[in-house]
Order: C-alpha cells, then structure tokens, then sequence
C-alpha cells in the first residue's frame, strides 16, 4: 500500500491546506444543517430508522450500506442524525483525497492542486457532504476502490482484495455500483497488453472478486431467504417512473403489480425506454455543466486538452465514467446521481485553464499596443475569475440546499408528542412528522395513493388501521390532489371515519385527522 503515501510531506501541504478550509466550511454547515430537509433527506430518514432496527432488512430501493454505517456511528455515542452527518463528511473528505490522487496520476502538482479546489469547494460536494443520505458514502467507497484497481503500476494482491472489499460496499449502499464487478476484468486485459504478466494479473483479478463475493454474500444469502432472489430491489420502478413522468404525470414510483421487472418496464414501451435511456446519456454532459454553470464552458473546451494526453489512469476512469453513465441514465438526474463525474469535470476544467497562454504573444503587434497586451497575464487572469466565482457560486447555492425547512412538521410533531398515546401510528405522504414525533411511521406511498380515488380511503384506512391520519399542503397537494378536500375539514367527506383535531396554517397547512376506528 505504499503507492498510496509514496509522496513527500511537502507535497501534501496544498492538500492539507484546501482540506483544512473544506474542513472548516463543513463544520458550520454541520451546524446549521440541524434537521432533515423534506425534499432532498427523505431516504435519509428511512436509513436511519432502518439503522436502529435489526441488521439485515430489506428494503425496496436501498442497500443496508448507509444504515449499517450509521449504527457503526451510534455505537460511538453520535446520535443518529449526528451519525449519518459525520459518515457523509468522512467520506466526502476520503472522495477528495482520493480525486487529488487522480489528479496527480493524471497531470502535475499545479493541476491536482487546482483540481482539488475546484472538485472541494463545489457547492455540491461542500452540501452533499454533510446530507443526511447515501451517496457520498457510496462515491467515496468506490472512488477508493478504483483508485486500488487504476493506480498501482502493478496488479498486487492485497490492493486486489481491498478493492473487492470496498466495492462490494460500495454496491451494497448504492446498486447502481455494481458496474465495479466489470472494472477489473477490463483493467487486467489493459494490463494483460502492456506489461504480458498474465499470471500475476490473473491472481489480482481473482482477489478482487474474492474480497467483493466476501462482503457481500451474507446480503445475497438474506435475500434469497426472504425474497428469493440475491438481488432482489424494486429500482426498476424508478427506471418506469422516468420514462412515464412527463406522459403519465407521476409523482412516485408506480404498482409493483404493473412493473414487477425490469424486462416488464422495458416491454410496457420498447420506443419509450431506449429514447429516455439515450436521452438521459447525451443530456449529461450538459447537465454536468449546470454544476458549475459560471465557469463549466471551460470543462467543455477542456475536455480535448485533457484527452490529446491521454494515459492508462484516463483511459481507465473515462471508461469506468462512461459505464456508469450508461447504467444512471435510465434514471432522472440529479446531482447526487452524479458525483462520479465531478472529478472529472474538474479535471477538463484544470486542463482548458492550463491551454490559456500566459500571455498575449506580441510578435504581430508592436508599439504601445503590443507592449501593453503582452503584459497582461492571461492565464492569471483566468485562474482569478475561476476563484472569484468559486465562493460566489458557494454562497449563492449552498442556501438553497438547505432551505426545504418544513417548520409545520415540526410544530405537527410537538403536537402529537403533547397529544398522541405513545407509539401511536401515523399515515401520512412524508415521514418527517412521524421522525420528529418519535412515532412509528406508515408510509403514505406505500399504498400506491397517487393511483387511488378519494372513495378508496375508507378501505385504505381499514387497511391500516392509523391512529392520525394527517394531509399536508407542502407536499400531498401536489402529489394526491384527489385528496385535496381533506385541507378544508369543513369538507371532510368521511367525517365518520376522520374528526379533525388540529390544524397548522403556516408556512404550509397541515391537518391532523384522528381515525375513529
């Protein structure tokens, strides 16, 4: 493992110091981030709940990773919320260290420094690194898996089994990364061609799936148990709620009766999914762009300067980025869909920089007018702008992504705590009321109600059988407006079923309904 800290402690300096001022950005967004938002942290609910249950549990759309990491952090004193914060955090410093080492693999000091800034003080990364969900945990595990795989000069063992070990982690918090399992393959046939060590490669090779079937088998062995199927999960629905949000008007994910497979979503309109799957490929590029939208034309122009030097280390992350393009594009995009690609983004960045002479060459002009352009520096200059929109950008942004602050949900939960029975339960579209009440929480989506009629509530509420039925305007409204009605308890059409016992009018309605059977 010495490739990895092979270098001076001189030339961990600029790292530390982009790390220490990460560090300190983090730190009061640590702070202030003092509550789950409604719209980018629900998931982020659910891991933590799953957290304090038993170890193995399957759930439909997530992997165990994230919450088998959180309760590793309870075990530590950190409350759950504390827990998953500083899991984030960690690994979102590791996902930096770890793109410094591209970029040093890649380029020079000067352009992985500059990569690292540019990558660091993204207002993304400096927000998902501190969100109460699982991506950075995901990136950061499979980053240093592929940075095990890529980086060494030579295919050794023990980097081989540590790579399986990380990468199966990696798939087991998020599944999209199960692209790991055809890195290595493609790695040694690289290999196989420059250096003709076939038995040495071969046996590395061998490692890495030793290390991944050795963490991941106990979560195959689990769901073939209870599901009957090792890889059992229902992210086909979310591939099916793509292609039909724009025609059907979706708001989540549709029956599992209609889409019981990812064959069935693809049958439900052949047309219809490789025009979304081809859509989604050749919008990322300029979705990308979007995350550094002042200074991202650069990363465009960049992109063929950083490829005219093209390396083993490029040619392996491109091909990694272009197969786990191609395997998130059957689903929307947003930027947690998409980490991976940052490194790279930077990376283009830094190189377009870079090609910018550093000066106006004056051979063709001569006087005054040729003195005067030919002093100023260009490639300066813009290094300056870049770090000019840097914390613009930051302090634009970064507000945004904490302001789905849902103050009625909280006021609702200080009510059923003052009101409610203990362990009463709860239906409701969101889980945060039941989060802040300490209650137990029945997913509202669970029963598929965006499908449902306003007649079908009475068998629903039979079905579950809650003690609060509670209709919010923040989010029900837009997603069930076939139960807008219950907003106005006046119009209550079950009043036999439903007695209204509260209601929050401010910044968004919440009613509280007690079910009366």
């Amino acid at each position: 493992m010495r490739w990895i800290l092979d270098k001076s402690f001189r030339a961990y300096c600029p790292l530390g110091a982009v790390l220490i001022v990460f560090l300190v950005i983090e730190i009061f967004l640590f702070r202030y981030h003092s509550y789950p938002q409604v719209l980018g942290e629900t998931d982020g609910i659910g891991y933590m709940d799953r957290a304090a249950g038993p170890l193995f549990q399957a759930d439909a759309f997530h992997g165990p990773g994230y919450s088998w990491a959180i309760r590793l952090g309870m075990m530590w004193g950190f409350s759950p919320f504390g827990a998953a914060k500083t899991i984030s955090l960690v690994f979102g410093v590791l996902f930096i260290f770890v793109s410094w080492r591209f970029f040093l693999a890649m380029s020079g000091p000067k352009e992985a420094f500059w990569g690292t800034v540019l990558l660091a003080f993204n207002p993304t990364i400096l927000a998902r690194s501190v969100y109460v969900m699982s991506d950075m945990l995901a990136v950061g595990l499979f980053m240093s898996a592929l940075a095990l795989l890529l980086l060494p000069s030579k295919s050794t063992i023990w980097p081989g089994v540590l790579a399986g070990v990380l990468g199966g982690l990696a798939y087991l918090t998020r599944y999209v990364y199960i692209i790991i399992v055809v890195l290595p393959v493609i790695f040694w046939f690289f290999r196989l061609l420059a250096h003709n060590e076939r038995q040495k490669n071969l046996i590395s090779l061998l490692c890495f799936y030793l290390g991944f079937v050795g963490i991941t088998l106990p979560w195959f062995i689990f769901l073939y148990q209870v599901k009957g199927n090792p890889f059992w999960n229902h992210n086909h629905l979310n591939i099916a709620l793509n292609m039909y949000i724009g025609t059907l008007g979706w708001h989540g994910p549709p029956p599992l009766e209609d889409f019981p497979n990812l064959l069935a979503v693809i049958r439900s309109d052949p047309r219809l999914f490789f025009q979304s799957w081809a859509g989604g490929f050749l919008y990322m590029p300029w979705r990308m762009l979007q995350y550094y939208p002042e200074t991202g034309v650069i990363a465009a122009v960049g992109f063929f300067c950083w490829l005219a030097q093209m390396n083993r280390i490029k040619m392996g992350l491109l091909l990694t980025i272009l197969l786990y393009s191609l395997a998130v594009s059957v689903l929307w995009l947003s930027d947690r869909f998409v980490l991976l690609l940052f490194p790279l983004v930077a990376a283009c960045m830094v190189s377009g920089l870079f090609a910018i002479p550093k000066r106006i060459y004056r051979q063709n002009l001569s006087g005054r007018l040729g003195r005067g352009l030919g002093r100023i520096p260009l490639r300066l200059f813009a290094f300056g702008v870049v770090g000019l929109f840097l914390p613009f950008s930051a302090v634009r942004k970064i507000p945004g992504f904490f302001a789905d602050q849902a103050f009625e949900y909280q006021r609702a939960a200080e009510y059923l705590r003052a009101t409610a029975p203990a362990q009463s339960s709860i239906l409701t579209a969101k889980p945060h009321i039941p989060y802040y009440s300490d209650m137990q929480c029945l997913d509202y989506r669970s029963f598929y109600m965006q499908k449902a009629q306003l007649e079908d509530l009475p068998g629903i509420l039979e079905q579950a059988r809650p003690d609060f039925f509670i209709y919010d305007q923040r989010y029900a409204q837009t997603a069930f407006e076939q139960f807008e009605v219950f907003l106005e308890p006046r119009r209550n059409p079950y009043p036999d079923l439903l007695q209204c016992v509260h209601q929050i009018e401010t910044p968004k309605k919440v009613v509280i309904y007690k079910y009366l059977k």
